[in-house]
């Protein structure tokens, strides 16, 4: 390749791929922060309607409780409901997704049959129909309110997993945006390091010779083909822990290697979670990075519950949970999968927002699957409670 027009423009071709992806990912970036940003208000707007919904349940009781006037709370919980209505309204146009949106419906539909029932509570309160009052209040205005609130706090979930599944599809498009114009540089590279094998030498005693051979010389290119080896370290401490869970005979060495399985994934806590093929409650097992006090005041998790280990144990599907600024840590929850079915979970609070990454996720994957072929024979949920070992 000794056409210096044609290296130029290789070289500038190269060069512009490179600026495209690194543009392309800070756009991506920017995008996420904008939806994490979203997400908080979204957030914050809820939390609002649920205290709302509170306050209008706690207002109507002192409708009828001894001492209270109910004069003075009607007019507070019309306020309320109207508050809880409009704040619906607006986490509805704010929503991301179709079925939060759905949810946050339901949700005013159901503010409205509030007002409805409230209007017939301050009706009999007017005709001194206070038994009657007090009868509608405990049941189907409690009742109704708990449903609205039930509703807000699915359009939170819906919401979150909406959330989750757009950031990890804008960090596949980051990979494949940064793979192709790392692939193709490559290409470049190899283009502009290409010389003919029977390139004429420059003899230094030939006068002409040296006077074109700064001209008609090129520069060349070593290109590295060796596999980067910064993975190799982690990749070797992961299999040496994966080898030792396999020979573990007691509770105590499996502590210590979920120790250094913490370490390993950055993760200031781990906890083991045993149900079985039945799908019955999830109970802690092993634990590490928590206090035995904290441990046994765990408790189970129902298959159905509303949270990561349920519903990587329902669904048999590695589960993230994105850390939240000044709240709370991101973490990472992978199923104990057996040829059988899936009989528990392995949870991880992952330290410095490392759950979004691809080598963390995996690793967690992968100690889960060891787990799983070492757990499931001797099944350790049926363990009694003073057998849980912590670290």
């Amino acid at each position: 390749m000794r056409s210096r027009a044609v290296r130029l423009t290789l070289s500038t071709i190269a060069i512009g791929v490179v600026a495209a992806a690194a543009f392309f990912v800070f756009n991506t970036e920017q995008q996420i922060e904008h939806r994490r940003a979203a997400a908080l208000r979204f957030e914050e707007r809820l939390r609002a309607v649920e205290r709302a919904l509170a306050d209008i349940r706690a207002a109507q009781h002192a409708y009828v409780a001894a001492g209270q006037s109910a004069d003075a709370w009607i007019p507070k919980v019309a306020s309320l409901s109207s508050e809880a209505g409009k704040g619906v309204d607006d986490l509805r146009s704010a929503a991301a997704t179709a079925d939060a949106r759905a949810s946050l419906t339901e949700a005013s539909a159901t503010i409205v049959e509030i007002e409805q029932v409230d209007r017939r509570v301050v009706d009999y309160l007017k005709t001194e129909q206070d038994v009657m009052a007090a009868d509608v209040v405990y049941s189907e205005a409690g009742q109704k309110v708990s449903l609205a609130a039930n509703h807000v706090d699915a359009a939170r979930a819906l919401e979150q997993q909406g959330a989750d599944v757009a950031e990890r599809e804008s960090r596949r498009r980051q990979l494949y945006a940064l793979g192709a114009a790392g692939a193709l540089s490559m290409v470049m590279l190899l283009l502009l390091g290409a010389a003919p094998a029977g390139a004429p030498r420059v003899e230094a005693n030939d006068e002409k010779a040296g006077a074109a051979a700064p001209a008609d010389d090129e520069l060349t290119f070593r290109v590295r083909t060796e596999a980067p080896r910064h993975s190799a370290p982690v990749i070797k401490a992961a299999s040496e822990i994966c080898t030792e869970i396999g020979r573990v005979t007691d509770q105590a060495d499996l502590v210590k290697l979920l120790g250094r399985a913490a370490e390993l994934m950055d993760a200031s806590g781990v906890v083991i979670w045993m149900g079985n093929l039945s799908g019955g409650d999830l109970r802690p097992a092993v634990a590490h990075g928590y206090a035995p006090q904290t441990v046994a005041k765990m408790p189970a998790v129902p298959k159905n519950a509303n949270n990561a280990a349920a519903a990587a144990y329902r669904t048999c599907a590695l589960q993230i949970v994105l850390a939240r600024p000044g709240a709370s840590s991101g973490a990472l929850v992978a199923p104990l999968l057996t040829p059988d079915g899936c009989i528990g979970a392995l949870s991880a609070e992952i330290k410095g927002r490392g759950e979004t990454s691809d080598a963390t996720q995996a690793l967690v994957v992968l100690f889960a699957a060891q787990l799983a072929s070492v757990l499931g024979p001797v099944s350790i949920a049926e363990a009694p409670a003073d057998k849980i070992a912590t670290a």
